[in-house]
């Protein structure tokens, strides 16, 4: 993802408004699903947003949708690179504008901040593997390993051997069909469960994110017999491609269809003129084979003062948790077969269990 460093003249604050010209400057500059207007429409609400603008001369350069909270500040944009300086201006403007605002919060942005004119905490929250595609998908094919080139090539053939019927279609926006869309998150989520995890779409979030695929969606669907067994769903904002759901039916396992079928959706991307695909946030091997970097995404909270910190305590130890937590995460992630990981894993499984008998 590339971090934009602007050098803005001049900036405005449209307060508790978003002007017309957000929608286009927020898909121009920054290209992620979580920080564009169709999302904002499905999951937030307009009530009490504001919105950061700076210019070079005539050219939009920054975009920030905030909210204000009893002297607080959360940005709305997730998922984008912001460099230093930018967030550095932001804060002090808003600290100007707004005597009564004493904490500014950022969360999942990728930058590297190491100095701003405030006191500051950060810390890792989550990741996300991203690829740059290539002009076609020949090159990007090419590119791929060796192994895992001769692997896509054996699934496929394998695949075809036993299936010929074995079709994947792909669909956008209104042209996407509501059972295809159920059903992948029904393979998506019995799949996690067979894995003893959680299923982190819930029937609100599920419904949220069908009116979006509605907007801005792309999905693939695998398809033997005329039954779906595969598919992802993603999101797209111009040249961006986002998957969110990978799923494929367990009767499938031995054909490798889950990686066939994000290498196919890829290809399809590149065809149709993308320039980005972002895997996702949770790390699987498949996704470093298909060539994706790990982009890690932080939380930043800024506060007026040091004493603004002591007011904010809570958020002050919240904050210092958070990362002792990020940290556990990441080291049970890098050895899921310990002991301390199956357990984790199991807890985490049961807990679950009686929140939903619950």
């Amino acid at each position: 993802m590339t971090v934009i460093a602007p050098q803005p003249a001049q900036f405005d604050c449209y307060v508790n408004a978003v002007p017309v010209f957000a929608e286009e400057a927020l898909a121009r500059l920054y290209g992620h699903v979580s920080s564009s207007m169709p999302y904002f429409r499905v999951f937030k609400s307009f009530a009490n947003v504001s919105t950061y603008v700076t210019r070079n001369e005539d050219r939009v350069t920054c975009v920030l949708l905030f909210e204000r909270h009893h002297g607080r500040v959360q940005v709305l944009n997730e998922g984008i690179g912001i460099d230093q300086q930018t967030i550095d201006q932001f804060a002090q403007r808003i600290f100007h504008k707004f005597p009564d605002v004493d904490l500014i919060c950022f969360n999942q942005i990728e930058t590297l901040v190491t100095d701003l004119s405030f006191p500051f905490q950060i810390h890792e929250v989550t990741e996300n593997y991203i690829v740059p595609l290539p002009p076609t998908p020949m090159a990007y094919t090419s590119a791929l390993g060796n192994a895992t080139r001769r692997n896509i090539k054996r699934y496929m053939r394998k695949l075809l051997e036993d299936q010929p019927s074995f079709i994947c279609r792909f669909f956008s926006g209104a042209q996407i069909e509501r059972q295809h869309f159920a059903t992948l998150l029904q393979m998506s989520e019995a799949k996690v469960l067979q894995k003893k995890g959680r299923f982190s779409i819930d029937p609100a979030y599920a419904e949220g994110l069908w009116k979006l695929a509605r907007q801005s969606g792309f999905v693939s669907v695998a398809m033997v017999d005329g039954k779906v067994c595969a598919g992802l769903i993603c999101f797209q904002v111009q040249s961006y491609y986002f998957a969110h759901v990978v799923a494929h039916d367990s009767a499938y396992d031995g054909y490798g269809l889950g990686i066939l079928c994000c290498y196919l959706t890829m290809c399809e991307a590149i065809r149709r003129g993308g320039t980005v695909f972002n895997m996702g946030q949770l790390h699987y091997h498949y996704k470093v084979r298909l060539l994706a970097s790990r982009h890690h995404l932080d939380r930043i909270v800024i506060y007026r003062s040091y004493q603004s910190g002591i007011g904010h305590a809570g958020c002050v130890l919240k904050m210092l948790a958070g990362k002792r937590i990020r940290n556990l995460k990441s080291w049970l992630l890098q050895h899921p077969d310990s002991m301390m990981a199956r357990s984790a894993k199991y807890l985490l499984y049961r807990a679950h269990q009686l929140r939903s008998r619950g």
